[in-house]
């Protein structure tokens, strides 16, 4: 929608270079592997199906305004150098460059702060079924991962550091760490890693 605004103004090379910023610096790979994952999840049961009706009131806002923070906002802060006003936009060479070179920054500055509040809309789903949200990791998402993982690093909980990991178990860590509440979790972390599990517990109890 903005380039569409400016389309008439903007260089070819300001276009690529952007577009080169958005898919390697910005969190948009990684809202690719959440949608496939959330496509997923809609299949895994009856109980999964049923709960889209109720997702389907919030989800869409608190995510949807978790995209704006981390690609909306930084793509229309960095036109905005260039071009100005998008309705009417002029430009000079010396605002290309610097919005070029901005560019980058605004991308990273997004994803730190995705990332930031990701755990915030991830923690408006913990209610769902445990079993379903890991079940969606199979599948398409698994394979959507497998892809991606060279260039979309997951964060995970420091524990599953301790653990020898596949790709589908890095995914599904990183699903349990945010998407999963803490019964959730506890419950992945003792049917997977059951080892991980006992050492949590004997660790916690100790404290």
């Amino acid at each position: 929608m903005l380039f569409d605004r400016v389309d008439e103004s903007i260089p070819r090379w300001f276009v690529v270079w952007m577009a080169l910023c958005v898919l390697v610096l910005s969190p948009f790979r990684y809202m690719i592997l959440q949608l496939v994952v959330a496509s997923a999840y809609s299949v895994q049961s009856g109980r999964a199906l049923f709960s889209l009706f109720i997702l389907a009131f919030y989800v869409p806002i608190v995510f949807g305004l978790l995209y704006v923070v981390g690609v909306g906002l930084p793509l229309y802060l960095t036109l905005r150098i260039p071009f100005g006003s998008l309705t009417s936009p002029k430009t000079t060479s010396g605002r290309l460059i610097l919005g070029a070179l901005i560019a980058p920054v605004n991308a990273l500055g997004g994803s730190f702060a995705f990332l930031w509040l990701l755990p915030f809309a991830a923690y408006t789903v913990h209610w769902l079924n445990p079993y379903d949200v890991i079940g969606a990791t199979n599948g398409p998402a698994a394979v959507t991962y497998s892809v991606l993982k060279h260039f979309t690093p997951l964060p995970v909980k420091n524990y599953f550091i301790e653990v020898n990991n596949t790709d589908r178990e890095m995914l599904r860590n990183h699903v349990a760490s945010f998407y999963l509440g803490r019964q959730g979790e506890q419950w992945y972390v003792k049917l997977s890693y059951p080892d991980l599990y006992q050492r949590l517990i004997q660790a916690h109890s100790d404290h």
